[in-house]
């Protein structure tokens, strides 16, 4: 996969936010590794502190950074400008306007936060400990309770914005292996995935196959099997994405992605490029 002229990544962060390396960095291994192209997605800003992601103050600094890096790739390969941005009700959203100050080529977006009983943002993605966190301040223990809130503001995100991409679509399992805090098999968790599946088949976006988790050392992968046939059964557009926090880790885990794609009857996936998205085929193992 490594020299394959079909890959990309639009899905990294680097050391303005919570990655590792500078995007010039990752310009260098993506020109390295034979990608077709390659994205920037820092995590923008939020209106509250929270210490991994960019500062206002620092998006001119990102874009200084995006061009350097397109200057060191010298025509190899594309290089595209996005952010990865939060969908919190009512606060930030993944709209085209909501950082006006930056040039953006492509928007992920995300839901990181819930807010629970506690009345305030805890993050559902981060370590088993900040997981068990917001799971007792929050939801006073009640696993469903908190996965309905994440899924409730993925639902809210797709049916007010259109983001370009939608990111890690049930990140939410990222620390229930073994099903340890809720069964993922349950009715209830599938008839609330399934609406997920229904309005990001309406809202028309790009659902990515984020293999984030498998860095870390967690047998994940975004979204689980079920829910990517669901996708492509109704024909929503796919892509393949590391969310690299580090410039080594731009294709990790990219063989266990597309096999589950092939596995499910995806044939293509889904890049930018300077003419607009299209799709590439996957083909066989």
């Amino acid at each position: 996969m490594s020299t394959d002229r079909t890959v990309a990544n639009f899905h990294t962060h680097c050391y303005l936010c919570d990655g590792e390396g500078a995007p010039a960095d990752y310009a260098r291994a993506a020109v390295e590794r034979g990608l077709v192209a390659l994205g920037f997605s820092s995590h923008a800003p939020l209106p509250f502190p929270v210490d991994w992601v960019m500062t206002r103050g620092g998006l001119s600094r990102y874009s200084e950074e995006a061009a350097r890096a397109v200057r060191v790739v010298d025509g190899k390969l594309p290089v595209f400008v996005g952010l990865e941005i939060d969908y919190v009700p009512d606060l930030v959203a993944p709209d085209g306007d909501a950082f006006p100050e930056i040039e953006l080529d492509y928007i992920i977006g995300s839901v990181h936060f819930v807010r629970g009983d506690a009345d305030e943002y805890l993050t559902v993605d981060g370590p088993i400990d900040e997981f068990l966190e917001t799971l007792d301040r929050g939801f006073s223990g009640d696993a469903k309770a908190l996965v309905g809130e994440y899924l409730a503001n993925i639902r809210s995100m797709l049916t007010n914005y259109r983001p370009d991409v939608l990111g890690h679509i049930d990140v939410v399992r990222k620390n229930n292996g073994e099903d340890r805090f809720f069964d993922s098999s349950a009715r209830w968790y599938r008839s609330e995935m399934m609406s997920v599946v229904e309005a990001a088949a309406k809202n028309g976006c790009i659902v990515e196959v984020n293999t984030g988790a498998l860095a870390r050392g967690k047998n994940v992968i975004y979204p689980e099997r079920w829910v990517a046939r669901e996708l492509v059964s109704r024909g929503v557009r796919m892509m393949v994405n590391s969310d690299a926090h580090r410039p080594d880790r731009l294709t990790f885990g990219y063989e266990e992605a597309f096999a589950l794609l092939r596995s499910v009857g995806c044939r293509d996936h889904w890049i930018l490029t300077h003419s607009g998205w299209r799709s590439l085929p996957i083909g066989d193992e």
